[in-house]
């Protein structure tokens, strides 16, 4: 309870009923500021509260002066009236017995700088002979035109503003009907939820319920002490429930009276107050709350379920009063009393007070008192609804207020399987059942249909390649390569050949044990091809026998005589195609042309006649006669051969004849190491065609290092696929993963890295490998994820990596999701005993006094009362405790850190309080528990030197990443600590790895 604003004002109080001026309050001035018994009349007033300033001023925006004093104050929004009085109507019931009606616009909505105007009065109804006590708008929205009053002289009128001009009034039992109370009316209260019920109380204890249809009382309630109704409420919500309040010293009470029971004995009675009630308001925005306040100077908030007064206003200390009537007749302290009491229509927890010094005051329900019960209305959810784990949702509603004190409420829980990302549970599902059926090839062709971008869809197709049984085969064809289209290129180049190769090949049957057709070779293209030249054949056999170098086609020479080389020469010629006639592409003058000369000649037949082929093929080279050179040193033996071949390389310009030299000398490995890597796909093309098995991966392997040295991630992670190197593809995906979630999202990027992992092992055949430190806490993220989507026997399939965040979750969902037969995991902790504080206390008085047997023993009861330390706690495995360090030890203190590590302490607090300032999830708030243990931990171990210089290296150097918000450098410095000091501070690396995790995802 606390004060809010206060304002020195002796008046009537009535609040703004119009929501969006609900700081409001209208005053009707008592008028008690003349001399004596002197009337000088009274003043209506506006004023607001600022309940965000701090002070408790008040602001008056408006105030006019009346002839008479103000005794009751009513303000109703009159919906029949919005377009001349848009903030309702206040009515004043004066001392002269008079009505006053006064419109609030006149006084709010004047000009900036400008007068209050003289009058804001709109209209006057002079019916009562005495003082009005009491008035009451009807609070149901079709009659808030319909006015209730009460007057010292008996008399209670129902006054309808239909018309403002000339308003109509009556009394509620008719014309004909005698007042049923001659006594003065002290309060007036309409129905709640009938329109036509009005009730009054009277001096003399009666209460009249009256009937305005049948416009004749309904029934009457009467106090057997026959003390004053100062005051009546109707329930808000309940319209057969009313309270009424006895100013009666003797026997002051508040009476709860439920009209279908009885109308002669209440339902309930409230004692608290010493002396008699004068006010009494009934909290609008909660049924279950009543203030009231008495002669006996205490202001009391009470709840009629627990049927216990909840709090106490409190009483300003006793200042000295002036000389007033109350000090002179020995009246005292009797000045603060307070006589009236309101709650505020539109704000709940906010009420008024007036005391008899002349002071408004209001009051805030918050803080102070005595614990409530139950909370206030405002303050409890109408619903509530809580996550919880494997997907479920529990929701609850709080039913409708009871009727009664002892009527049961029933509360229904719902629980209900929630699934927030449906297009990544569906995809998860797609994926587990591909890894049921094995189907790979069939979800790599969806995915393959399914890419969002090139890249995407070309790890997909490389995924595919992998299940088919010539790999090597497919992926030429996927590379662009058709070894059948290139093949029928032959036609344009030797047309003849290539038709008596199809007359061949449809001629002769099908040998089923031929892999390929083989290819018509030439002589020139043979001797350049071959690897072994025949070494036993001579420069005489050669010339001498009269058939070609390596064998030759004779047929058409006569029988007996060989067929010369030069035979013919004109009709071979002629039978050469001319592509070039088709060709119009650009020339390529990489190569000289060769030189032809009578010196050259001469040398060339001189070196011939004599079998000297070496002197023969130099003079080739020298004149750029390079196809004369390959083809006399096929005679010359191996070592000629070899050399002529590198000199022939040595001249060759053009980019295809690298790879042709590198195919011939077999050095695959320089041709990888000297590739344009802006030509890679050509380079895995002549991997796949040339390598032999057992070179084939290593090779890739190099090609993928030079690529991902270049920058280029994506083509490298596509040749370490090739290379079946797991461990380099699985950390390519994870570096493109953290980048793919800057765009895509970090949940789908997850997705995408857990099913290339997923099916990449299926394709190498490694199903059950353990795939490193950081693909460990994807795939326990992953089933995380998983089991907060509802699948958990998705997610027990990714929970099997030795880390303890897969073994808490393997736990869980073996209990939230049993399954028969299923042998249960591990328990992620240890269970250890804990010792209560009684039983240390203990043991070291039994050390200390061990010879006083009487003092070893002790009785069942304090063994039962000690039992508490016999129940096991439970720890995380190989965790120490902060007790553990010893005593004296303060766990998270740093008071021993040095100037040169404290960047560390203020790191590690600065980034855990961002954290602490967002909307974390759930399962982030139970992580940022753990993150704060280990903080402590391992500030601990710093404050007590337990940390290496190595590992405190490490840390200025996470420090440092933390600052440039680089957690995936974070990341791979924390896995570098686990491999190094896991089993020495795991207790707080737990911890660092959800904080890099949830930053990670956080501050991207």
């Amino acid at each position: 309870m606390s004060l809010l604003k206060e304002i020195h004002a002796n008046a009537a109080v009535a609040w703004s009923p119009v929501k969006r001026r609900a700081e409001l309050l209208a005053l009707g001035s008592k008028g008690d500021g003349g001399v004596g018994f002197e009337n000088t009349g009274g003043e209506f007033k506006l004023v607001s509260m600022d309940l965000s300033d701090p002070s408790r001023n008040m602001i008056t925006l408006g105030s006019v002066k009346t002839a008479s004093r103000f005794t009751s104050l009513a303000w109703r929004d009159v919906p029949r009236h919005h377009d001349t009085c848009p903030y309702g109507i206040i009515a004043g019931g004066m001392a002269d017995g008079s009505v006053t009606l006064w419109n609030p616009a006149l006084m709010l909505d004047r000009d900036a700088g400008t007068d209050t105007p003289a009058s804001c009065e709109i209209g006057r109804i002079t019916r009562h002979k005495g003082a009005v006590n009491a008035l009451q708008f009807n609070p149901h929205e079709d009659s808030a035109h319909l006015l209730a009053s009460g007057g010292s002289d008996g008399e209670v009128y129902i006054m309808s503003l239909e018309k403002l001009a000339s308003p109509g009034v009556f009394t509620p039992g008719g014309p004909t009907t005698p007042q049923a109370q001659a006594n003065e009316i002290t309060s007036v209260a309409w129905n709640t939820q009938v329109n036509y019920i009005l009730a009054t109380g009277s001096q003399n204890g009666s209460v009249i319920v009256w009937d305005l249809k049948q416009k004749k009382p309904w029934c009457e309630l009467r106090d057997p002490a026959r003390g004053a109704a100062t005051a009546l409420a109707w329930n808000p919500n309940e319209g057969l429930q009313i309270a009424t309040a006895s100013g009666d010293d003797q026997h002051p009470s508040v009476k709860l009276w439920d009209l279908r029971n009885s109308t002669s004995t209440p339902l309930a009675e409230f004692h608290d107050h010493t002396a008699g009630i004068l006010s009494m308001s009934w909290c609008p925005n909660d049924p279950g709350l009543i203030l009231s306040c008495g002669k006996d100077n205490r202001t009391l908030l009470w709840d009629l379920f627990s049927r216990k007064t909840v709090t106490e206003f409190p009483s300003e200390a006793p200042n000295a009063p002036a000389m007033g009537s109350d000090q002179f007749f020995g009246g005292g302290l009797a000045g603060q009393r307070r006589w009236n009491v309101q709650w505020s229509a539109q704000i709940p927890a906010v009420a008024s007070t007036c005391t008899l010094d002349g002071k408004l005051q209001i009051w805030g329900l918050s803080g102070g008192g005595n614990p409530a019960c139950r909370p206030p209305k405002w303050m409890r959810r109408p619903a509530g609804a809580s996550f919880g784990f494997g997907g479920k949702l529990v929701t609850i509603a709080n039913p409708q207020e009871p009727a009664g004190p002892n009527t049961d409420m029933r509360r229904l829980i719902h629980v209900q399987r929630v699934v927030s990302d449906l297009g990544l549970v569906a995809e998860a599902e797609a994926l587990d059942r591909s890894l049921e059926t094995k189907d790979f090839k069939g979800y790599c062709e969806q995915k393959i249909a399914a890419a969002a971008n090139a890249n995407e869809r070309s790890v997909w197709s490389f995924m595919k390649i992998l299940f088919e049984k010539d790999a090597r085969q497919h992926l030429l064809l996927h590379l662009g390569l058709d070894a059948e289209k290139i093949n029928e290129l032959n036609a344009k180049f030797n047309p003849e050949a290539a038709a008596a190769q199809s007359a061949a090949t449809s001629a002769a049957p099908a040998d089923p044990t031929s892999q390929a057709p083989s290819a018509h070779i030439d002589p020139v293209t043979g001797a350049l091809l071959s690897d072994r030249i025949d070494s036993d054949l001579g420069a005489d056999d050669v010339f001498s026998s009269g058939y070609p170098p390596n064998g030759g086609d004779t047929t058409g020479a006569p029988t007996g005589t060989p067929a010369s080389p030069l035979s013919d020469v004109s009709a071979l010629a002629a039978a050469l195609p001319s592509p070039l006639e088709e060709d119009k592409s650009k020339r390529l003058d990489a190569v000289p042309a060769p030189v032809y000369t009578e010196e050259s000649e001469s040398t060339l037949m001189q070196a011939l006649l004599v079998g000297n082929f070496e002197v023969a093929v130099n003079c080739c080279l020298a004149y750029n006669q390079l196809a004369d050179a390959l083809l006399l040193a096929s005679c010359g033996g191996p070592e000629l051969w070899e050399k002529t071949q590198r000199a022939f390389f040595a001249h060759q310009q053009r980019p295809v004849m690298r790879v042709v030299s590198a195919i011939i000398k077999n050095e695959l490995t320089e041709l990888v190491e000297v590739s344009d890597l802006s030509e890679w796909r050509e380079t895995l093309a002549i991997l796949s065609t040339y390598a032999k098995s057992e070179e084939f991966p290593s090779l890739c392997d190099k090609l993928a290092s030079r690529l991902e040295t270049a920058g280029d991630l994506h083509s490298a992670t596509l040749c370490y696929m090739c290379a079946v190197n797991v461990e380099k593809t699985v950390n390519a995906w994870c570096k493109e993963s953290e980048i793919e979630s800057r765009t895509y999202g970090h949940t789908i990027a997850l997705h995408r890295l857990v099913e290339k992992v997923s099916v990449f092992a299926m394709a190498v055949d490694q199903p059950d490998q353990s795939m490193g430190q950081e693909v460990a806490l994807r795939f326990a993220e992953y089933a995380s994820l998983m089991a907060a989507e509802g699948r958990l026997d998705i997610a027990a399939k990714y929970a099997r990596f030795p880390d303890l965040s897969c073994a808490i979750l393997k736990d869980r969902i073996y209990n939230a999701y049993p399954v028969p037969g299923y042998q249960p995991p591990p328990f992620p902790f240890d269970v250890v005993q804990v010792q209560s504080q009684a039983q240390i206390q203990q043991q070291q008085q039994q050390q200390q006094q061990q010879h006083l047997q009487q003092q070893q023993r002790q009785t069942p009861a304090q063994q039962q009362q000690r039992g508490y330390g016999n129940k096991p706690a439970y720890v995380a495995s190989g965790a120490n405790k902060a007790s553990g360090f010893g005593p004296g030890v303060v766990p998270g203190s740093t008071e021993n850190v040095g100037p040169q590590n404290l960047p560390i302490v203020n790191a590690f607090n600065d980034l855990v309080s961002q954290l602490q300032g967002l909307p974390l999830t759930m399962m982030e708030q139970k992580q940022l528990q753990e993150i704060q243990k280990g903080k402590e931990v391992m500030f601990t171990k710093l404050n007590i030197g337990e940390l290496s210089p190595e590992v405190i290296a490490r840390l200025h150097e996470m420090v440092a990443c933390f600052g440039q918000r680089d957690f995936g450098t974070a990341q791979t410095i924390y896995v570098a600590l686990t491999a190094s000091d896991w089993a020495q501070h795991k207790d707080w690396l737990r911890g660092l790895k959800s904080l890099i995790h949830i930053s990670m995802k956080r501050f991207r």
